[in-house]
């Protein structure tokens, strides 16, 4: 009995480095960044968590809904243009705010000085005639009033080629945003190969993605690092209401984005 006793009061004593749990609405978000400070880490994945396209199209919920018509052109695609495609409703030139808080959110934090940073899996080479995607995606997080310079914990360019590589691009980071360049590096990997370039190991990092895998390797990768591991599996996706749109406009715009995917696997002999 004592013995048991022991072993579960030392089970209690010990840290505990990770925790996911599912979140609706950044209001929820915000409950649990309210405990951090300045050795806290704090990263927003942007694609379907900070972000949606404005094209009917490409949301969510459409795509569900055209489930027959989606799936004539998905069986047309490789593995890599499927990920081109992904890219391209990332670099969808008018996003807008999946849920209106968000913006609050992240001002409130950079108003505290905590490290506050973005996180995508977005292609990190040329595309088309987008040459510097960084850039590019922080011009329309701006647009949208969010800008992660403000507190990164560091404003140098870094290009993390010891990583994988995947269609001529490494994983990147400057202006407060990190290219995981892809799924061939998982975020956690990126994110650690990140801390080690700038020489900081937060106390605490805190993760929001959409993408419970990604949040998964962050768990594992901080676990690693002994980094206490707050992780958000960040569902408001399922209850965004799409804007309405025609089956025949749905399939004019997947047929675009068809045709770009092809144009830019030539445009990387692939």
């Amino acid at each position: 009995m004592y013995k048991a006793l022991f072993l579960s009061l030392t089970l209690l004593c010990q840290p505990i480095f990770g925790e996911i749990t599912q979140m609706k609405n950044m209001k929820q978000v915000e409950a649990l960044c309210n405990q951090a400070d300045r050795d806290t880490l704090v990263i927003f994945d942007i694609d379907m968590t900070l972000t949606i396209p404005t094209n009917p199209a490409l949301q969510m919920p459409n795509v569900k809904m055209y489930k027959s018509r989606f799936k004539k052109y998905k069986a047309l695609w490789s593995k890599d243009q499927k990920t081109i495609i992904t890219n391209f409703i990332g670099l969808n030139n008018s996003p807008k705010l999946l849920d209106p808080h968000t913006k609050l959110l992240i001002k409130s934090l950079q108003r505290r000085n905590i490290p506050t940073i973005a996180l995508t899996a977005t292609l990190a080479g040329p595309i088309l005639d987008i040459q510097d995607v960084i850039s590019y995606r922080d011009d329309l997080l701006k647009k949208l009033d969010i800008d992660f310079s403000v507190t990164s914990p560091s404003q140098d360019y870094f290009i993390f080629d010891d990583l994988l590589p995947y269609l001529g691009g490494y994983p990147q980071t400057k202006k407060g945003i990190i290219l995981a360049n892809g799924e061939k590096n998982m975020k956690g990997v990126v994110l650690t190969r990140f801390l080690e370039a700038i020489d900081w190991t937060p106390q605490k990092v805190i993760f929001i993605d959409d993408d419970l895998s990604q949040v998964e390797s962050m768990e594992n990768s901080m676990g690693k690092l002994g980094v206490q591991f707050e992780g958000v599996h960040f569902r408001a996706i399922d209850d965004f209401v799409a804007d309405k749109i025609s089956p025949e406009d749905f399939d004019v715009e997947w047929e675009n984005l068809h045709l770009l995917s092809i144009e830019v696997m030539r445009e990387k002999n692939l």
